[in-house]
């Protein structure tokens, strides 16, 4: 009451143009030393803050670094239409970068597919689900469950492996509690909600199970058809399969109406995309999947059944030739750097690979090839794990890992290279991979996979890290 009795007597102060002028202590006031002090660090605190802003976005984006510049001209005025006019004047010209018009458009993407729902007169909710396999993708799905309230069983036949899971999970929420996001109550609830099993029992409660079993389709199809038999007639069945088909997954379910895939990207628990595959004639009964995607905060992309779907038949497009550009002379080191330092992107391809894993990569080359859908690869990638290893998972890939840092394996010399010929720069290097990506995102769209450019954007930026202020490889494409 005292403070809203102020207000008002201010506001008919300045009314009666009587409002009361600043107090001398201000630090506007020159007299003030701290007036002074602040003039002298401001060049060196913008200085510390473009050094850290460059470092994060290597001055692919303009608007912080305009940012900076504006409070460094400016800081010295008062609150005045120079001041105003010199901001509004940064905005637009921000305004009509293509920076801003690609982030624009992505945001508009996003926008467009969190809309997504499927209408039903069903009332189910997903409440309590079971995930099929404690592997990385297991435990990852598992906590992010955990994480968003869920009551969750995770199933596994090895105790090592769920041991891990529970070791992880504990570790991961208590890291949320340290930076205060949690108290340990909430901490304890959610570490309860986890149960763990080396045993395909109790189904019959579960809304939804979901697989991430690795990718064998036998091993899958085995599971699935001793699973879903013993589920409730209303439970959901979803497959994390990467790169098997959907479909064929389907038959080995008691119902297949209620099977569908459901691909999270690892860490399920950080990255944002979520690709879905289902039919038209399963969107009324699947309709609880699009508010359950809402409850996980991920942002989904509608695809139809093929092998690898969207993203990872376009990452294997943009590695492919990677490896094809290795064999024809370019070093893994320089064609790395040309990617992250030219191009934006977080990890360059060989980096990426040894990320994902050099198995897990060439599994899905294999699965892609074996459907049709072939990729030209050098000799030598059939043995590329024995060669080399598999991985930053294994501390040993194209580079050796240790100790929090990396080099170059040695052993990617014995790697059979021809003599690079004509030389080409940079710049054609990456116009080249951009063109196999490009290629094989409108065959895509030709095949009815996915509708527009836009969606495939979306999932490369969202699903592999390519740079958003591209706007995506169909967009950048277009865009030189």
């Amino acid at each position: 009451l005292v403070l809203e009795k102020r207000a008002l007597e201010l506001a008919q102060q300045i009314i009666n143009d009587k409002a009361p002028s600043h107090p001398k202590n201000s630090y506007k006031d020159k007299n003030n030393p701290s007036y002074w002090l602040e003039i002298l660090l401001k060049p060196v605190i913008c200085f510390i803050f473009k050094k850290q802003i460059l470092k994060k976005t290597k001055g692919f984006y303009p608007a912080p670094l305009k940012a900076i510049s504006l409070l460094r001209n400016t800081y010295h005025f008062p609150v005045s239409h120079r001041a105003l006019q010199k901001e509004a004047l940064a905005f637009i010209k921000l305004f009509h970068t293509k920076e801003a018009k690609n982030l624009i458009r992505l945001w508009t993407t996003i926008d467009q597919a969190k809309k997504i729902t499927l209408s039903s007169k069903s009332h189910k909710s997903i409440e309590r689900v079971a995930v099929i396999g404690a592997g990385v993708m297991g435990q990852s799905i598992s906590y992010l469950l955990v994480d968003k309230g869920f009551k969750v069983r995770l199933i596994d036949s090895q105790s090592k492996a769920l041991c891990s899971a529970l070791s992880q999970t504990k570790k991961l929420l208590e890291k949320q509690k340290k930076r205060g996001q949690i108290n340990s109550y909430e901490l304890e609830d959610k570490i309860n909600n986890l149960s763990v099993s080396q045993n395909l029992w109790g189904f019959k409660t579960f809304d939804l199970v979901i697989e991430a079993l690795p990718e064998d389709l036998k091993l899958k199809q085995k599971l699935i058809s001793e699973i879903s038999k013993k589920v409730s007639s209303e439970c959901l069945f979803a497959s994390n399969s990467s790169s098997l088909s959907i479909l064929e997954l389907a038959k080995s379910s008691f119902n297949p109406s209620l099977f569908f895939g459901l691909h999270f990207f690892n860490p399920a628990y950080k990255m944002p995309l979520l690709e879905v595959c289902l039919t038209e004639s399963q969107k009324e009964s699947l309709s609880p999947v699009f508010p359950f995607i809402k409850r996980i905060n991920k942002i989904p992309l509608l695809v139809k059944d093929s092998p690898g779907f969207i993203v990872n038949r376009i990452l294997v497009s943009y590695l492919t030739e990677c490896l094809n550009l290795l064999a024809q002379g370019y070093h893994i080191q320089h064609i790395d750097s040309i990617f992250r330092e030219q191009l934006g992107m977080p990890l360059g391809p060989f980096e990426l690979m040894d990320k994902i894993g050099l198995d897990i990569c060439l599994n899905t080359i294999s699965h892609l090839q074996q459907k049709g859908i072939f990729f030209k690869t050098p000799e030598w990638t059939k043995n590329l794990t024995q060669t080399l290893g598999q991985g930053e998972k294994s501390k040993k890939g194209f580079y050796i890992y240790k100790n929090k840092q990396k080099v170059l394996n040695q052993k990617t010399a014995t790697l059979k290279r021809k003599e690079r010929g004509d030389f080409i720069t940079d710049k054609q290097i990456i116009q080249r991979v951009i063109d196999k990506v490009f290629a094989e995102g409108h065959k895509l769209i030709q095949n009815n996979i996915v509708q527009q450019e836009e969606e495939i954007d979306l999932a490369m930026i969202l699903g592999t890290g390519f740079p958003a202020f591209l706007g995506g490889p169909m967009r950048y494409k277009i865009k030189r």
